[in-house]
């Protein structure tokens, strides 16, 4: 499946056989008994040819291919570093958010203004009083990205990119990279070393990748995956996608995250929230083609990072 669209048979199908592989035998029976009170399923998987396979899209015995309440599916990254630093019940602060956007100017695949809409109206909604701090950067250039994460003395809860991405070769090994532009004008690129390197010692405890291909599952070196490489570097959590994914698609699923989120503090819980949002309101009247969408965002976390933010839970 490589593109937004595909026959609802061939998604039925494949949603199948991914559930066969994966709950077999006594899984199957232990999944079949937890269904009524909510099942996440949580991969941690070493093999290369296993991690590409876009398991989001799985479902069990009698199941419906779609997102489900009560079914989350994320993936694990066994990290030696622990997650950052937690927040404590008695520290009063704002929830501090980077919207980070690079965009040329003319550029229509970059929904900023939806985007920044969503998310201002979501905080709103959760937190009335105040109590959250979203700052809108243009970090269209490495310098600029540089300063808007490293401001001093304000750490960010939440880093949220919004831009282009995409994987390329360097030197033989493929590299995930997050596409800026130079003090020339002309195309740029931050791999996944210099972000995972930008951001150590800040710790925040989300990153959003709104990129193509920042969790690009198909090959083995160990940094064309930003996501992954991400968590390993030591970030609790990063939601990026796995694929293309179309532009006017990508304000839905962040809505539906960001608003869950707020209310019980839990990455997996946000991510499902997310894609149930995809799926329903981005659903196409035709009932023969099936939206995929939803499960292009993945999630990527160490194995304690679930419960992020304790302070909405």
């Amino acid at each position: 499946m490589n593109t937004a669209t595909v026959p609802q048979a061939e998604l039925d199908s494949y949603a199948e056989r991914l559930g066969a592989v994966l709950l077999r035998g006594g899984v199957g029976g232990l999944y079949g008994e937890a269904r009524a009170q909510g099942v996440r399923v949580n991969l941690l998987i070493n093999d290369c040819d296993l991690q590409r396979i876009p398991w989001e899209y799985l479902c069990g015995p009698g199941e419906l291919p779609t997102p489900d309440a009560d079914r989350a599916v994320t993936r694990i990254v066994a990290c030696r570093t622990p997650p950052g630093p937690r927040f404590r019940s008695s520290e009063k602060r704002d929830l501090r958010v980077l919207l980070a956007v690079s965009r040329e100017a003319g550029d229509t695949f970059v929904p900023l203004e939806e985007m920044t809409a969503t998310l201002r109206r979501k905080f709103a909604l959760r937190m009335p009083t105040g109590g959250v701090t979203l700052e809108v950067r243009a970090v269209a250039t490495k310098r600029a990205f540089f300063d808007a994460v490293r401001e001093p003395e304000k750490p960010w809860d939440i880093m949220h990119y919004l831009g282009h991405g995409e994987v390329r070769q360097f030197t033989g090994a493929p590299v995930g990279v997050l596409l800026l532009t130079n003090d020339a004008g002309r195309i740029d690129s931050m791999r996944a070393q210099q972000f995972a390197t930008m951001v150590s010692g800040v710790q925040p405890r989300l990153v959003l990748l709104t990129a193509c291909n920042s969790a690009e599952p198909a090959v083995a070196a160990p940094f064309a995956n930003m996501a992954r490489a991400l968590v390993s570097s030591g970030v609790p959590a990063v939601v990026a996608n796995q694929m293309a994914i179309p532009a006017d698609t990508v304000a839905e699923f962040c809505g539906g995250l960001y608003d869950k989120l707020l209310r019980c503090g839990d990455i997996d819980e946000a991510v499902n929230a997310g894609r149930l949002r995809s799926h329903t309101t981005l659903a196409r009247g035709d009932e023969d083609t099936a939206s995929i969408e939803w499960g292009i965002p993945v999630l990527y976390r160490a194995p304690s990072a679930q419960l992020l933010f304790p302070e909405f839970a």
